[in-house]
């Protein structure tokens, strides 16, 4: 019974990880989604894209990344967080703002952290800019 429990645990752990990325960036998946993902320090951390603009052929994501409950003990896993938002991008580059991290290892390779929206909003100038996923 044991066996097959945990069968079935690691299918749903491969069924919510499709089409993300462990490297530290973002990545495409299929022409409908954009997924990132990146390692944080244990598990309790998750991810939100907030918003996704688009400006002169490019993309811009803001998104914030959080620890689901600070009062709650987690175990010292390097995990991997990951959000996936509906938006049709064909390709195209993208730009990660990522807001809330505080852990002081690695860098989070091409994005630009920010302290939250309002300085996503000072750094990038969404004049000229379509919202393509609003939260």
């Amino acid at each position: 019974m044991k066996s097959k429990i945990l069968a079935f645990l690691s299918i749903l752990a491969s069924i919510a990880f499709t089409g993300c990325n462990t490297n530290d960036q973002w990545v495409e998946d299929n022409k409908n989604r954009l997924c990132v993902s990146f390692d944080a320090p244990h598990p309790g951390w998750v991810l939100a894209i907030q918003e996704v603009w688009e400006k002169k052929g490019e993309f811009y994501v803001y998104a914030e990344v959080k620890v689901k409950d600070p009062n709650a003990m987690y175990p010292q896993i390097i995990s991997v967080v990951g959000d996936c938002v509906p938006v049709m991008q064909d390709g195209k580059p993208f730009q990660l703002y990522l807001a809330g991290k505080t852990w002081n290892w690695e860098s989070i390779e091409g994005a630009i952290e920010v302290a939250g929206s309002d300085e996503f909003r000072k750094v990038f100038d969404t004049k000229g800019a379509r919202k393509r996923f609003p939260r």
